[in-house]
């Protein structure tokens, strides 16, 4: 089908200005490696749009002698075209009246729902730009794009804005879900700048390129006009939301990092816990033991669900170093006398060498876990204290004040 491109012009913008097409589809188009817009549409600001043969009017418009005219509110087409409301008269729900009813607002002598109309979003004149529709009396990108700088992109698979407006991959990166990557994962394959899946994607299924017809769903590499028992249509893709982590019983309803998404529901595998956003296994973990937030002490550590005291001895409830400790010195209750220091076990006027004073205390700053490189300095649970430094175990690294092995936890990947 050929379309002038001068028609294409016109209905672009005309279907810009009132706020897209009336597809739920999404198309890209106009960068390299973007297939040509199927029939029937043309690629206006970037994106797919249905093209319509001049003089036909938007959907929701008719012609009235040549003028596309909205008849719930054009008071010259007062419910048909021709019927003129008078000029004391605004046009509202088609048909000419005193004021505009409820819900609606006048805007010269239009009746219009200030919270959806994309020509008089919020207010009257306060036109939506671009891709974007009103919702809620506010101009908004359409799902599955956001709003950058103006403009509505595909935090997705846009390299210039990959998982965030400001976020640009390095040359010859591409995006995938969001994050930059140097190649392509699991059945996704490279399509121009994007890594996109090919049994799912409707602009590329089965194949780069590959687009299938409006209307039509990509399901396991081929076009079909409806997703099949089991799936759900979100946003133009056949999802299974009983097992998809980014579409976890229901479209768009992501499953936190390392999670996984079984029966519908966002779970930890191997039955651990999700805390601050991370799956941790609360039988050990000492910032999360037995439950989320229940942090070990110093000197304790995580074992079974519960925290118990390592290398130190147990008095009162408190784990405590008995070689150290003025008031338990070489055993739970063994005080030390005023102007004692505690070294080694034993009460004694003073350190010994290599020990320094922390109150009564004779401790090792360089190995102590609870005064690491100076009095007072515990290291957060987890870590203990190395050359007067507080270190997460071998093969693990502190991320945000947590131990994590970085070659197996996904929220801190690397």
């Amino acid at each position: 089908m050929s379309i002038p491109l001068r028609s294409v012009a016109l209905v672009g913008s005309l279907l810009l200005a009132a706020s897209g097409c009336s597809r739920t589809q999404v198309y890209y188009c106009g960068q390299p490696g973007d297939p040509a817009c199927p029939d029937g549409m043309a690629c206006v600001s970037g994106r797919c749009l249905e093209a319509l043969p001049p003089g036909t009017c938007l959907p929701g418009q008719v012609d009235c002698a040549g003028a596309c005219a909205t008849l719930s509110s054009d008071p010259q087409h007062c419910g048909a075209c021709g019927n003129s409301c008078a000029a004391d008269k605004v046009c509202a729900a088609g048909g000419c009246a005193d004021s505009c009813p409820a819900g609606t607002v006048g805007c010269g002598r239009a009746c219009v729902d200030v919270r959806t109309d994309a020509r008089h979003c919020g207010t009257c004149g306060q036109a939506c730009t671009g891709l974007e529709s009103c919702v809620d009396g506010a101009c908004a990108c359409p799902a599955p794009l956001a709003a950058c700088n103006g403009a509505c992109v595909d935090l997705q698979g846009d390299v210039n804005h990959c998982g965030g407006c400001d976020t640009a991959c390095p040359a010859g990166d591409l995006c995938q879900e969001g994050t930059c990557v140097g190649a392509c994962t699991g059945q996704r394959r490279p399509c121009g700048d994007a890594c996109v899946d090919v049994t799912a994607d409707v602009r590329h299924c089965g194949a780069c390129g590959n687009a299938c017809a409006p209307g039509e769903r990509c399901l396991e590499g081929a076009c079909g006009s409806s997703c099949p028992a089991g799936f759900t249509d979100c946003s133009g893709t056949c999802i299974d939301t009983r097992s998809d982590a980014a579409h976890c019983g229901g479209c768009s309803t992501a499953c936190s990092a390392g999670q996984l998404c079984s029966a519908g529901n966002c779970t930890c595998p191997n039955g651990g816990l999700s805390c601050d956003g991370r799956c941790v296994d609360a039988s050990s973990d000492d910032a999360h033991c037995g439950a989320c937030g229940r942090a070990c002490n110093p000197g304790e550590r995580c074992e079974a669900g519960a925290c118990g005291c390592v290398n130190t001895t147990a008095c009162d409830g408190l784990c405590v170093d008995t070689q150290a400790n003025p008031a338990h010195c070489g055993g739970c209750g063994n005080a030390c006398a005023p102007g004692e220091f505690c070294s080694s076990g034993f009460c004694a006027p003073g350190c010994a060498p290599g020990q320094s004073a922390c109150g009564q205390a004779c401790v090792d700053l360089q190995g102590d876990a609870r005064n690491c490189g100076g009095c007072g300095n515990a290291c957060p649970a987890g870590q203990s204290c190395q050359s007067g430094a507080c270190a997460c175990p071998a093969g693990q690294a502190a991320c945000n004040g947590a131990c994590v092995d970085t070659a197996t936890d996904a929220a801190h990947c690397g």
